[in-house]
């Protein structure tokens, strides 16, 4: 941490994946953008372990993991310098109330990061969640926010392909930074 805390990375646009997972958003993403850099934060060892063995299997170069509180690390990155920050999936906030993501204060520290246009993208099938989000989302007043349903995606979590067969709904809530 102590990295980011004195050098964070400034040369190329920035994106955040908060709690990756399988690592199959991060890692499709770091390949389809190779000028991006992606910082994955994760804090579950074996999703850790996972997603380093791929890094090195396909040679990616553009991904920082690490295993860090994403409510905490946003503090070390300076103002308006990263383009996206992705929240897919995390776990539900109503059977791990200690682990939730998305807060008031998680959605001021991601207006502060994010560039004018930058996006902070909520997905989840919990409709708990998705309103809890679609609450705490319009709390800011300079920036914006869009609700979808249902919206493909080009890749999907191993948890999504469940509950997509299950019929279940997939919420998105896409913050857009403003100021």
């Amino acid at each position: 941490i102590q990295f980011f805390a004195d050098n964070f990375p400034k040369e190329r646009e920035v994106r955040i994946e908060v709690g990756f997972g399988s690592a199959r958003h991060l890692l499709h993403q770091a390949l389809a953008n190779p000028d991006v850099l992606f910082i994955g934060l994760e804090i579950h060892k074996p999703s850790i372990e996972q997603a380093l063995k791929q890094i090195v299997i396909q040679n990616i170069t553009n991904i920082m993991i690490l295993d860090y509180d994403a409510r905490l690390f946003l503090e070390f990155v300076p103002s308006n310098i990263v383009g996206k920050i992705y929240v897919h999936f995390p776990v539900p906030w109503d059977k791990k109330p200690h682990l939730r993501v998305i807060s008031e204060a998680f959605v001021k520290e991601s207006e502060r990061v994010l560039r004018v246009g930058g996006t902070l993208e909520r997905r989840t099938d919990s409709e708990n969640y998705y309103r809890f989000a679609l609450e705490t989302f319009s709390s800011p007043r300079q920036s914006r926010f869009e609700v979808r349903k249902n919206q493909e995606i080009a890749i999907v979590s191993k948890y999504e392909d469940r509950w997509k067969k299950q019929e279940k709904n997939i919420y998105d809530v896409t913050f857009t930074c403003d100021t």
